[in-house]
């Protein structure tokens, strides 16, 4: 792929993410919208600011966002090591090894900044809302109306969307290249147009220039323009006005050595020095999780077991996987852009796509012999298929019931003496 296909292929899928993520972000926000409704309705003006300036986070948010990471990383992950595979020869890439590395990286690194700015950004809106609320003479009831209809929700919720979405795809890339088996290098490609960062010679950062710059995977990107020192693009340690809303993005490859060769990674020795450490602390399982674990020992048992003449068919087989599992989440996130959850027609729709989705799957079968007893390895495959197909089954019937819901969205629109719209709400009947 050239740099301008992989740019739309980029946005593309960012932008089904955008569109599935939305709804969850507005709903977090207006979890803490409700909390000073309801101390206005309980105690006034006093007490909504009290509860304001003690405010301690949003959990559902911080759950959301979570979420985000999790589904947008692991998908950004799995498309840059499929643009990886034709020139390896051999090495897995695991859906779970890039998710607890997106995870952990998240945990570390980014979950308190990005919960914290959010947090704050969104106190700072209520506080200003009330202050005005006050100020104006709204009363009580005023101000509850006022945040009811409140746009602000809208505006934050696209831009923690635009923003998150674009830095879990990124942080994606990056779990891939950190867990996988060659050295890389990565390359900044920026979005071709004029909302680009660097067009307007006051832009505080020249993300136009960025574009093609290559550097080593762990090495940091540098915008000549103000200083700011980037792992990947929408890198929070950078500053805000370089990083939200940026949709430029980090493209992986391989690196080679004067031969033309793949570099593999060099394993440092670690040594040591001091106290022996504490014995860590016994950790229980729940049975489900125990099975799960025997399971995916299983499986790793399966793959060690593969030798060398075998490798081209495994990584066909894991290719055709990682195309099946693209395919089904763009045909959830593309399905419901279209229908909107309202027409029966359009179920059918769904079904059809699942139901071939659920034949690829099953038609997937290693054709693979090894020299070790087989029957645990296909018993839990067999297991795994069934379960995907049971579920892909279940998830489409529960959609089929819910489209069948039709639904009317009603808007009002309120003007002013000179006719200028002060309000829209929406109402889903």
């Amino acid at each position: 792929m050239n740099q301008s296909e992989i740019i739309s292929q980029y946005v593309r899928m960012n932008r089904k993410f955008e569109v599935a993520f939305m709804p969850k972000v507005k709903r977090a926000i207006h979890v803490k919208v409700k909390d000073v409704i309801d101390d206005l309705n309980s105690g006034g003006y006093d007490k909504a600011i009290a509860g304001l300036s003690a405010d301690i986070g949003n959990e559902t948010m911080s759950m959301t966002i979570r979420n985000l990471y999790r589904v947008v990383g692991t998908a950004h992950a799995r498309v840059s090591y499929s643009r990886l595979l034709q020139d390896q020869k051999k090495g897995f890439g695991f859906n779970q090894e890039w998710t607890d590395w997106i995870l952990n990286y998240l945990k570390q690194f980014l979950f308190d900044k990005i919960t914290f700015r959010i947090a704050e950004t969104t106190r700072e809106a209520l506080m200003k809302a009330l202050t005005i609320g006050v100020t104006s003479g709204l009363g009580i009831d005023g101000m509850i109306k006022q945040l009811e209809e409140w746009p602000f929700e809208r505006y934050q919720a696209a831009r923690i969307v635009r923003t998150e979405v674009n830095r879990a795809a990124n942080v994606g890339a990056l779990a891939q290249a950190q867990t996988g088996e060659y050295e890389q290098q990565k390359e900044w490609i920026s979005v071709q147009d004029f909302r680009t960062r660097g067009h307007n010679p006051k832009d505080h950062a020249n993300h136009v220039a960025l574009n093609g710059t290559k550097v080593d995977a762990d090495a940091d990107f540098i915008d000549q323009r103000n200083g700011d020192r980037l792992q990947f693009p929408g890198d929070p340690n950078g500053k805000a006005e370089s990083t939200i809303n940026c949709r430029c993005q980090a493209v992986f490859v391989n690196k080679r050595d004067a031969n033309g060769n793949l570099i593999p990674k060099v394993k440092p020795n670690v040594f040591v020095i001091g106290p022996k450490e504490e014995e860590p602390e016994i950790e229980y399982k729940t049975e489900p999780e125990m099975r799960t674990e025997k399971m995916m020992n299983t499986m790793s048992a399966f793959i060690e077991a593969l030798t060398e003449p075998y490798e081209e068919k495994v990584q066909t087989i894991l290719q055709k996987v990682n195309e099946s599992s693209t395919d089904v989440m763009e045909s959830f996130t593309d399905l419901s852009t279209e229908v909107k959850g309202q027409t029966l027609e359009s179920s059918n729709k769904f079904e059809e796509v699942f139901n071939r989705i659920i034949k690829e799957v099953k038609g997937i079968k290693p054709d693979v012999k090894v020299d070790v007893n087989q029957g645990p390895v296909i018993a839990a495959i067999e297991t795994m298929g069934g379960n995907l197909s049971k579920a892909l089954t279940d998830g489409l019937n529960e959609l089929k019931d819910e489209l069948k819901k039709k639904k009317t969205v009603v808007h009002t629109i309120t003007r002013d003496d000179k006719d200028l719209i002060k309000t829209i709400t929406t109402v889903t009947q």
